[in-house]
């Protein structure tokens, strides 16, 4: 039955997420005003700006929310006037649910069944009939031992992506040393002397490295990956744009997100 619930939950995934790649990709489209794209591109737009009235947060970006978290309170200088579109607060609801279910819809069955056999069997033994707790250190280091080729390889990369991201979000935070301040600087360092967004690009490696670490067998990754790169490709595009208009000496020569693509 739990299998047949996991089959079940992994099709959803998949049209949820291609939900929410639709809109995204149509903006994106010179879709003709009286059809609504300019209505539809203005409310992304607004979404993923950055500027005086709204700073996009990123919340199609996943990584801890305890490091999200830090990294507002400690690392990043927002301007006071910095405001979360209210489309950029409901995409990180739906994404913060839906992407834990992506990564874990291949195992989250046996899980399940785990739990509710554990459950059952506190029930019927009792507290005290059940046996103790004992954790074994060497137990702990053999799923370590059984992990693949892919799983090793994506973990690399996935720690090249996360080194990278904390450096450009440093950079970033360095910019502004006054929290009152309204003035941006153009940022140098790390990735940023190729692309706009490197910490967008960083995050592009931190999910490739998620999907090869997961043997690249399991749809609801590959389209959550292609959520990630839709998302925050638009996004890092309407930030190039907004750089070159914000900067007259702008480096020509760096690309929105991908180096040499877009």
């Amino acid at each position: 039955m739990e299998a047949v619930g996991g089959l079940a939950l992994q099709p959803l995934l998949c049209l949820a997420w291609v939900a929410a790649i639709l809109p995204i990709v149509a903006a994106a489209l010179p879709i003709p005003a009286a059809a609504g794209g300019r209505l539809l591109h203005q409310l992304l737009c607004a979404f993923s700006s950055r500027g005086k009235t709204a700073r996009a947060a990123s919340s199609s970006s996943s990584k801890a929310v305890l490091r999200r978290l830090y990294e507002t309170e400690h690392v990043f200088h927002y301007s006071p006037s910095a405001r979360m579109h209210i489309m950029g607060y409901l995409t990180g609801l739906f994404y913060y649910v839906a992407a834990p279910l992506s990564l874990a819809s291949s195992c989250l069955p046996e899980a399940v069944q785990y739990l509710q056999y554990q459950i059952a069997e506190f029930i019927v033994k009792g507290r005290a009939r059940m046996p103790d707790l004992a954790i074994d250190p060497t137990h702990l280091l053999k799923p370590l031992l059984n992990l693949g080729w892919s799983q090793w390889i994506g973990a690399a990369i996935f720690i090249w992506g996360s080194l990278h991201q904390i450096r450009c979000h440093a950079i970033l935070g360095s910019l502004r040393e006054h929290k009152d301040s309204d003035e941006y600087v153009i940022p140098c360092g790390d990735w940023f002397s190729r692309v706009s967004c490197p910490h967008y690009l960083a995050e592009l490696v931190i999910y490739l490295g998620m999907l090869i670490a997961s043997g690249g067998s399991d749809t609801p990754v590959w389209f959550l990956y292609l959520f990630v790169i839709t998302n925050l490709s638009f996004a890092a595009v309407q930030t190039h744009r907004w750089y070159l208009q914000k900067f007259e000496d702008y480096p020509r020569s760096r690309y929105a997100i991908i180096p040499f693509v877009c």
